[in-house]
């Protein structure tokens, strides 16, 4: 089990969190913090690679609370797959680890 991505993330910004290598697929837990002092709204999404489409959103204006988590867990990637994020405010983190096996 390793970090893969750590990332503060920038206020309305749609983000590249983490991509999966060459060679590899990985399974994954997503973990979003806020770490505001008022609520905010997160987006996440899966991709192919490349700017998240309307249909590749999993979480779209999920309602993070001041001080709130959100923890998606057993996402699995496939090589060139990508994670992407967006918060409306720049008080969030994301944190983005698991395990990778080779493909």
């Amino acid at each position: 089990m390793g970090l893969f991505a750590s990332v503060a993330l920038p206020a309305g910004v749609v983000t590249e969190i983490f991509t999966c290598p060459d060679g590899f697929e990985v399974s994954v837990n997503v973990n979003l913090c806020n770490r505001g002092n008022s609520g905010c709204a997160v987006r996440l999404a899966l991709t192919k690679g490349g700017t998240p489409s309307d249909a590749a959103w999993i979480e779209y204006d999920y309602p993070l609370p001041k001080s709130g988590v959100l923890e998606r867990t057993g996402i699995v990637l496939a090589v060139g797959e990508a994670i992407y994020a967006y918060a409306s405010t720049d008080s969030v983190s994301i944190n983005v680890n698991g395990v990778r096996a080779a493909a």
